[in-house]
């Protein structure tokens, strides 16, 4: 992709003119790969709020829901919602490569350390709302 080219060569302000063409047109690499650009301030004005709105926008089409789970951890674009980013992780946990599930598990088992059972149970059930069949095969 043009803009992945753009961002290794350090030219920032084009890989999110890229990111951005993408990202408008529906693409989830591209809303994920913009949205970090926002929060960091990459090439772009930082902007917490997008970056939300276009993790949420990848999220609904399977894509990037651990870095959705960790701005609902930490506040960033919007309220902290800890049963929410629970439910998200629950669905990276069971929607990517295996070989690349630890880093989803471990900060899911973080998040749990700060909810009840019953946010936990909360969390799942509404994991299984967002994306039923993620968990058919469970």
């Amino acid at each position: 992709m043009l803009a992945n080219m753009h961002l290794m060569d350090k030219e920032d302000d084009k890989a999110a003119y890229w990111y951005r063409r993408g990202a408008e047109l529906g693409d989830p690499a591209s809303q994920a790969s913009l949205a970090s650009l926002l929060l960091q301030g990459r090439g772009v004005p930082r902007n917490e709020e997008e970056a939300f709105r276009l993790y949420q926008a990848a999220a609904s089409q399977g894509y990037a829901y651990a870095s959705l789970a960790e701005l609902y951890t930490t506040g960033r674009g919007t309220a902290r919602d800890l049963v929410e980013a629970y439910a998200l992780l629950e669905l990276a946990e069971a929607t990517i490569d295996p070989s690349q599930i630890k880093e989803p598990r471990d900060f899911k088992s973080k998040l749990a350390a700060e909810l009840s059972p019953e946010q936990i149970t909360q969390a799942k059930r509404r994991a299984r709302e967002i994306r039923p069949d993620a968990f058919a095969h469970r």
